[in-house]
């Protein structure tokens, strides 16, 4: 059964597209992308609109398979329903393009390749929603609402009703036991950029759930966590993130925590594990990151990472962290990514069963699966960590572009040991010691222990990359190690 959410007033609506599932009329929701692949650390300035462009999307409720046809507003040449890895069928005419999909998910219609496209998200029954009436539950109904920041505390529930946008912004700390659910919207499209506030910021929180909502341009992260634990994230979709470092779900020094079932499209990076000083006024210095699982996530990376432990990695250790059934719809520079900027020991990393799509731009230099240690200029450390005992298993590429697997240390005490890439393929055909046309090796002589297949890596056929090459290479891909 098909449940279409209500409407909310004075919401932009789409003008590429028409759509319609199982005969019953959407509402195309709008929201703002990058078009471009630019960037630089904030300096105080918001990024130009003219490097932006409006996407679209739909938000519903289906029990089942649904039939959807999209009318388009431009000409179309070519369509797709990704992720390819659901092999869904679409079918033209003139501009009519209609599909059926499986039923609860994520999902990307794209038309003449990656601009304008209709995002697709589609609930599955909501269940265990909140009492509004619960003197514990803070509620907003369907429809428009100017809330500024909400701040949450202790046994408290958040509930945005399928409708509702709220324009603001949720705060939580030292508490336990907090729920942030519903089908509605927190909107952060009137915050300025220097503002800095996170769409949810949580620091110091016990059993913390976020379900089901949506957010939408948020001027820094859509999602932060710092020094939590028992933590899950489900079914939260972020869009409209095109600003400048405009990460999607950042974890801090947590533990215990699982992000399930997400999208997350953003310019900056997806889904990063992190290690800092202080963060929301919490020191966060020598505190663990453990136990996290990122599962069945859809993702969109206009920008940075996909899948990233970094660049920020201040912990005594950071640890047994599992990256599983992603789908990577499209990234830039690196789909799966260890980047160890701190001191802490980074190991017993498992990135298994992700599924990567094609790089945005090949002028951009994207590569497959990365580990790098180096000093960041927003970092101030005594000692850079090591990496040790990193898994990329069942990683599955498809493509056009050349994507090298680059693994570089910063020197014999904070090297990198124990790399194992099982089962990676490119376009079906297996990744070999001895690498691939489109998929070879780059290291540098701190790495050791890299496997194929169980097999050594073959080090006659990698690059090996002299510090004189790494060091040219922090000026492209990301501001983080320009001088300021």
């Amino acid at each position: 059964m098909l449940r279409l959410y209500p409407d909310v007033p004075f919401e932009a609506v789409s003008t590429d597209y028409a759509v319609s599932a199982e005969g019953k009329t959407l509402r195309v929701r709008t929201a703002r992308v990058s078009a471009m692949p630019v960037n630089q650390i904030f300096r105080g300035t918001q990024r130009p609109l003219d490097e932006t462009e409006i996407a679209s999307f739909v938000s519903f409720e289906s029990d089942g398979a649904v039939s959807m046809t999209a009318v388009v507003n431009f000409d179309v040449f070519r369509a797709c329903v990704v992720p390819a890895s659901r092999h869904i069928a679409v079918t033209r005419n003139g501009r009519a393009l209609s599909f059926t999909l499986p039923g609860a998910g994520h999902y990307v219609l794209e038309v003449n390749g990656v601009h304008k496209p209709l995002h697709i998200f589609i609930d599955a029954p909501e269940k265990n929603a909140p009492d509004p009436a619960d003197p514990s539950v803070v509620y907003f109904p369907a429809g428009l609402h100017r809330a500024g920041e909400i701040a949450l505390s202790s046994h408290q529930t958040l509930y945005l009703a399928a409708g509702a946008r709220v324009k603001g912004y949720v705060t939580v700390k030292n508490a336990e036991d907090v729920r942030i659910c519903g089908r509605g919207m927190i909107d952060c499209e009137d915050i300025p950029r220097q503002a800095a506030h996170n769409a949810i910021d949580a620091a110091c929180v016990k059993n913390l759930r976020v379900e089901d909502v949506m957010l939408h341009d948020a001027p820094c992260f859509a999602l932060r966590t710092a020094d939590c634990e028992d933590i899950r994230i489900e079914n939260v979709k972020i869009i409209g993130q095109w600003r400048y470092n405009s990460d999607g779900i950042d974890l801090y020094n947590s533990r215990r925590a699982l992000v399930k079932n997400c999208f997350v499209r953003t310019f900056d990076d997806c889904v990063v594990l992190k290690g800092g000083h202080s963060v929301n006024g919490v020191q966060l210095d020598r505190v663990t990151l453990s136990d996290i699982a990122v599962e069945d996530c859809v993702l969109w990376n206009d920008w940075g990472r996909a899948l990233e432990i970094g660049a920020e990695t201040v912990a005594d250790e950071m640890t047994r962290i599992a990256f599983r059934r992603c789908e990577i719809l499209h990234f830039l520079f690196i789909a799966c990514d260890v980047q160890a900027c701190g001191d802490a020991h980074v190991h017993d990393i498992l990135f298994e069963d992700v599924n990567v799509g094609e790089p945005l731009d090949p002028q951009c230099e994207p590569r497959l699966n990365e580990i790098f240690l180096r000093p960041m200029c927003w970092l101030s450390v005594e000692k850079i960590g090591r990496v040790s005992d990193v898994t990329f298993r069942r990683i599955a590429y498809e493509g056009r572009t050349s994507v090298p697997n680059r693994f570089i240390a910063l020197d014999a005490d904070s090297d990198i040991r124990g790399v194992h890439l099982d089962g990676v393929s490119i376009n079906g055909e297996p990744l070999t010691a001895q690498g691939h046309p489109m998929s070879g090796f780059i290291v540098n002589e701190f790495v050791s222990g890299v496997t194929v297949n169980g097999a050594p890596l073959d080090e006659t056929r990698a690059h090996h990359e002299p510090d004189e090459e790494t060091r040219r290479s922090f000026l492209i891909g990301n501001g983080a190690y320009i001088e300021i």
